[in-house]
């Protein structure tokens, strides 16, 4: 929809003290004929002052709050307001500066000067406001928990631009906090509707437009979810778009603390699709990380977490699985431990890249375990005659092993037994066969 527009000023001669701001499409002087000529008034209406606005529905609800917010309007759901006429035209104009200076204004379409308008004190208001809901949305201090009071002020911010107020919105629709997105859980659909879904997702569209990157974020692992209830909000190449645009904006206007903690959450989704052989995604996630967000994930994880080891493993990983995709015959070993047997000290594992060779010193990492052990025995599953009666001397890619270290103890296999896709690397080959 156009809300190419303008936001106008009228007075009433049978309205004392009372000003009616509104907002139309067209030309305000055909407004003010139309509402001039309307049943019960007794006085035409009067226009003192009008601008355009690129989205003047944004613009009207963002003139309004601050109204409000000064206690200026007289009646919910009208547009009149008990304002000096000075005061309402300043209010417009901060808008439009406010506006000009976040880039959702041409600044060649205007019917007046803003260089004249007083101090913008738009994001004081939206601070302010954001400052107020986060306390009721947290139960900060003395203040009481209060969540429907925090959507109320929420829903205020968000009328005024703030997109980190959509954001907040948008949690709330889905009953989650900023702790589940910190740890990066991954987004489940269970008990939570189609209708509830899409809800969230346009706050968080809204405050993607109003410029809040994290909202991307939300939108990329929300469409990038897969259910068997339904498949309302699932949609594999939007959540490669948002997940693209929200890297490339990290790329160019730096990192924040959240940032840490979506990278981690989107390095981890993308490694368990592409070690999934069994995944439908995984060619299509493949071709895209590959031809388009490779290396500028790569420059954000140097430039902004290179002190993070969890990312670098993560990165590292990711790497190492795009080479095996391209030409799994050259990469480098890598291989996912599927399970420990401690009392015998046995490894079983799927190697997904390159091959192993008895001698062969390798490192397992992630997971919690870091350690490392020279391969004693291999036996390869597919090469069995009979269950373990034959040892290998190496294995490939596609193999299904049990491997032996020399240099390893019971506690370290009894660890490793406690967790799942851990990963093992070649570090150094005693043996060149």
């Amino acid at each position: 929809m156009d809300n190419n527009g303008y936001v106008y000023i009228l007075i009433n001669p049978a309205m004392a003290e009372m000003v009616k701001v509104g907002m139309t499409t067209r030309d305000p002087e055909d407004r003010v004929e139309e509402l001039s000529s309307a049943t019960g008034v007794p006085n035409q209406f009067i226009l003192v002052y009008k601008e355009h606005f690129n989205d003047c529905v944004l613009a009207e609800k963002m003139v309004h709050e601050i109204l409000e917010g000064k206690g200026y309007r007289v009646a919910q759901n009208r547009e009149f307001f008990s304002v000096p006429i000075p005061e309402a035209i300043n209010v417009v104009q901060e808008v439009k500066k406010y506006l000009l200076e976040n880039k959702t204004e041409n600044s060649d379409v205007t019917n007046t000067s803003v260089a004249a308008a007083p101090p913008n004190d738009i994001e004081e208001l939206i601070i302010g406001l954001l400052q107020t809901a986060k306390d009721h949305y947290y139960g900060t201090d003395d203040t009481l928990q209060d969540y429907k009071e925090a959507t109320k002020i929420f829903k205020k911010a968000s009328k005024l631009g703030s997109g980190e107020a959509y954001r907040f919105l948008g949690d709330m629709i889905l009953d989650l906090d900023d702790t589940y997105w910190y740890y990066g859980m991954t987004f489940s659909k269970r008990n939570r509707s189609p209708k509830v879904i899409e809800k969230a997702l346009d706050c968080y569209k809204q405050g993607e437009k109003n410029g809040d990157r994290i909202c991307l974020a939300r939108m990329g692992n929300i469409y990038s979810a897969s259910s068997s209830e339904d498949g309302a909000s699932y949609h594999l190449q939007n959540s490669m778009k948002c997940w693209g645009m929200y890297i490339e904006k990290i790329k160019n206007d730096g990192a924040e603390a959240l940032d840490v903690y979506n990278i981690l959450r989107f390095l981890t989704y993308l490694n368990k699709e592409l070690r999934d052989r069994e995944s439908y995604k995984r060619d299509s996630i493949f071709e895209w990380v590959q031809e388009r967000l490779l290396n500028i994930l790569e420059f954000v994880v140097l430039e902004y977490y290179s002190d993070s080891k969890q990312i670098l493993d993560e990165f590292e990983q990711l790497k190492s699985l795009v080479k095996t995709l391209e030409n799994p015959k050259v990469a480098d070993l890598y291989m996912i431990v599927t399970g420990s047997f401690p009392n015998s000290q046995v490894i079983l594992g799927e190697i997904v890249s390159g091959a192993i060779y008895v001698g062969d010193r390798i490192e397992i990492f992630n997971g919690g375990v870091d350690w490392d052990g020279e391969i004693k025995t291999i036996k390869s599953i597919e090469k069995l005659v009979e269950i373990d009666t034959v040892d290998c001397d190496y294995a490939e890619a596609g193999e299904l092993v049990h491997i032996k270290l020399s240099d390893t103890t019971f506690d370290e296999y009894e660890v490793l037994s406690y967790f799942s896709d851990v990963y093992m690397k070649g570090t150094k080959r005693f043996i060149n066969k």
